[in-house]
């Protein structure tokens, strides 16, 4: 009797195959024991040592306590220390016995001595047990899973060292039996377990395996959880590991104060606590959320969004992934959602992050109101973007096509020129040899046009089957999206799966020999080579365009994933990059391609772009730019460099890059954020689309011949000529290049001169036919040098505003009424 009082156990009864009822009178004193050998019993209670179950009920045969034991070979067992355990009203221990390891032929060990959580732990990444059999570890279970139970020290059992964990997962293999508030013991096998297996790179988890498990008692509190930030531990906001060089495992450094990967490992299966958390990024399909403690005020760098920027020098250790591993049905959150109430949950980690795994239902959440951006191209100047569809095929549903229409017609402004990626082909990932995307390609083409945008064209060539990686069957590929009412494609037949494009001089300056054309389809960079670990990936696609006069090269790619690489909080530090080096290669390979067309024409209009699944910061980057190349995107803030968010980590894997004569020319880039931030289930894609803007400038003289009097607009004359000249330096007036055009059946007229002709002086001369007199000029910015003549001095590349008059000469004899003179006036139009 552990209690205060004495306990008169007159009327209690202990029951085996039959019952014992104890004497009336029997009292177990204040801190007493009352012993009842078996002897005592009736002969038939039949204690069998092959397993049998006893029971005690007391006095209103309400069942207080029991013990049970098994058959089992080589099967130890001591009896607990006198009063061992908590006394719950008149409940003492289910199980007064535990289970030590077999000593056959020899004595047990005959004293119980606790072991502790943080004894297991240690001040590491493995345990100091590892591979050891451990007796009695003491803890309070915490929270229970389908194949064991996480388990911690009380508060007033833990040591002083924040270093070692307090906490340890136990696995069972199935459903355990114990429940959360359960005081217990557990000796077992002390293992590290890496999920997925060594090999991923993973860290690995400390658990304590082929357990036995004494419940000393039930209904205990829970231990306090450690607060994540503000009143508790501050996680590392910029360093994961600067200790190590290889397998944190033998660093043989363990500190937590600086590094996130050991600060997180010194909390490992412990209750945490985070306070104020602030989403910064959205529910994954895998039911996680990203979040940072206390409003992310001491977060990194912060989006303009709410995310939380990748950068070259800090990795944002202090993101912590929310996973309903146990709860399930997370809420759909956006960046910058607020949850209203503390997170709790247990330290865990898999697929290379440390999770909190809430046991409970999430608090609620105060939305951010965040929404999808629209861009806002110049009107008239060439808009060129790069969008990853996500695996597009026919099978995938309406919305999916309806929604990626949508953003292109309404979020991007139906862009002139669209590079592609992950547009499979027409029957998706089924295998049976389909490698044409005709159908994909259109259905989408017919969404837009559906969704009020204008009627796109495309050009692709399908790949070999199941040569270019991604989903088995579904032969992904990147392709272009355009639009003939704004750019002419320039067609070279003959391009195919194998055949590399090159590049070719012509009277017109370089060429494409074919458009589209794949670049380098034979290089090693772009297939599977065993001996350089280089895998079959997507080719890249040039192609040849005019705007305005203007010819414009664009390539798209989509290069090596970083699927394999070595995870942020992993095992290896810093984390090995294995697939760099394909990425570097095929980098490579584009940069050759566009020096090909620069040694031809320096000031040659290329664009490069796609899913490079690389930062603008990395290597890969760096060799695709070289000295030919410039990065668009590296105009973005970094507060808005991003088109993807892995992990809470807002990163730019889209980019947009151009040759120095483009690069005079660009207007603006813009990553669209219409997808990254929201969850799975509500987004046609995982990235962002990134869209860029040419100014290419051209001098433009248009307007309307009307015949009438000055304002008159109701009759447009038709066959009015206009003469424009161009001279250069050294040329009499007014030069000897000339274009002609006629107005027609609108009275409309249009000249556009493009940057190559680059001339000092312009004129303008209206030509009336015969029997009409120019009579006056107009101009809004140039000199009237003549009734019918106007001359601009360096015009500035753009619309020129004039005006001419003409007047029909009254003939003889005069008719009656007297005709009016004809007025001719030449509104000017911005380009459509």
């Amino acid at each position: 009797n552990s209690g205060t009082s004495d306990v008169d156990l007159s009327g209690w009864r202990i029951s085996v195959d039959d019952s014992y009822d104890i004497p009336a009178g029997t009292t177990i004193p204040a801190g007493g024991f009352w012993v009842l050998e078996e002897a005592a019993f009736p002969q038939y209670f039949n204690l069998d040592a092959d397993g049998d179950n006893v029971y005690l009920f007391n006095d209103q045969l309400e069942r207080v306590d029991q013990i049970g034991w098994d058959q089992a070979a080589n099967s130890s067992w001591n009896r607990l220390p006198d009063g061992a355990g908590a006394n719950d009203g008149w409940q003492q221990d289910q199980i007064p016995l535990y289970a030590i390891a077999p000593s056959p032929n020899a004595s047990n060990q005959t004293n119980l001595t606790r072991m502790y959580i943080h004894e297991i732990q240690g001040a590491q990444h493995l345990s100091p047990y590892e591979g050891q059999h451990v007796e009695n570890v003491y803890g309070i279970v915490t929270v229970i899973d389908r194949r064991g139970f996480w388990m911690q020290t009380p508060d007033s059992d833990m040591d002083a060292d924040d270093a070692t964990s307090e906490g340890v997962y136990v696995y069972v293999g199935s459903t355990p039996t114990v429940t959360k508030g359960d005081e217990v013991l557990v000796s077992a096998d002390v293992t590290e377990y890496y999920p997925g297996g060594y090999d991923t790179g993973n860290l690995s988890i400390t658990e304590l395996s082929n357990p036995s498990i004494i419940v000393l008692s039930q209904g205990n509190p829970l231990p306090s959880p450690v607060i994540l930030g503000e009143g508790g531990r501050m996680p590392p906001n910029t360093i994961i590991e600067d200790d190590a060089t290889g397998d944190v495992n033998s660093t043989g450094i363990f500190d937590p104060d600086e590094d996130g990967i050991d600060f997180y490992e010194s909390v490992e299966g412990m209750l945490v606590q985070i306070n104020d958390a602030v989403a910064v990024g959205p529910t994954s399909k895998y039911g996680e959320i990203p979040v940072v403690g206390d409003n992310g005020a001491h977060a990194g760098l912060r989006t303009y969004r709410g995310g939380l920027a990748l950068r070259p020098d800090d990795p944002n250790p202090e993101r912590i992934i929310i996973d309903d591993a146990l709860y399930g049905n997370e809420p759909q959150v956006v960046p910058g959602d607020r949850f209203e109430d503390p997170i709790v949950g247990v330290m865990h980690y898999s697929y290379g992050n440390f999770k909190v795994l809430n046991p409970d239902p999430l608090p609620a959440v105060a939305p951010s109101g965040l929404g999808r951006e629209y861009t806002n191209p110049t009107y008239g100047q060439l808009s060129i973007a790069t969008f990853n569809l996500e695996n597009l095929d026919p099978g995938d549903a309406a919305d999916k096509f309806n929604g990626l229409a949508t953003i292109i017609v309404q979020h991007m402004r139906s862009p002139d020129i669209i590079g592609v990626e992950e547009v499979q082909d027409n029957n998706g990932p089924t295998d049976d040899g389909t490698v044409d995307a005709d159908v994909t390609f259109q259905m989408l083409i017919d969404a837009i046009q559906a969704a009020g945008g204008p009627t796109y064209e495309f050009r692709q060539i399908n790949p070999e089957n199941n040569a270019d990686g991604g989903q088995p069957g579904a032969n992904i590929r990147v392709g272009f999206l355009f639009r003939p009412d704004r750019v002419t494609f320039v067609d070279r037949p003959g391009g195919d799966a194998t055949t590399p494009t090159d590049v070719q001089w012509t009277p017109n300056g370089p060429a494409l020999t074919l458009s589209p054309g794949r670049v380098a389809p034979d290089d090693p960079a772009f297939n599977e080579d065993p001996d350089l670990g280089y895998e079959a990936t997507r080719k890249s696609l040039a192609g040849e365009f005019i705007f305005q006069g203007y010819k414009v090269f664009v390539i798209v790619n989509h290069f090596k994933s970083k699927r394999g690489d070595d995870p942020l909080f992993g095992r290896v530090q810093p984390p090995e990059q294995v697939t760099l080096a394909q990425r570097k290669a095929q980098a490579q390979a584009i940069n050759a391609f566009v020096a090909k067309i620069l040694d031809l024409d320096p000031q040659a209009n290329i664009v490069v772009l796609g899913d490079l699944n690389d930062f603008d910061f990395s290597d890969a980057l760096g060799v695709l730019q070289g000295d030919e190349l410039i990065n668009l995107v590296n105009y973005l803030p970094r507060e808005d460099r991003y088109s993807f968010i892995f992990d809470g980590n807002s990163q730019l894997l889209d980019h947009l890059l151009v040759s120095t004569n483009m690069h005079g020319h660009y207007t603006r880039i813009d990553a669209v954020h219409v997808n990254a931030e929201f969850p799975a289930t509500d987004r046609p894609s995982d990235h962002d689309p990134v869209l860029a803007t040419f100014d290419l400038p051209v001098w433009r003289f248009d307007g309307f011949v009307y015949q009438g009097i000055s304002g008159d607009e109701s009759t447009p004359l038709a066959g009015v000529t206009l003469r424009l000249y161009g001279r250069n330096a050294g040329e009499s007036a007014p030069g000897s290049w000339y274009k002609d055009a006629t107005t027609d059946a609108g009275g409309y007229f249009n000249f556009h001169i493009i940057e190559p002709w680059d001339f000092d002086e312009f004129t303008l001369m209206a030509m009336a036919p015969q029997g009409m007199v120019p009579i006056g000029a107009w101009s809004e910015d140039g000199t009237v040098i003549a009734p019918d003549t106007i001359r601009w001095t360096n015009p500035a590349p753009g619309a020129h505003h004039n005006k001419f008059w003409v007047a029909v000469p009254t003939p003889t004899p005069t008719p009656s009424p007297t005709p009016t003179p004809t007025r001719i006036w030449l509104p000017v139009f911005l380009n459509p």
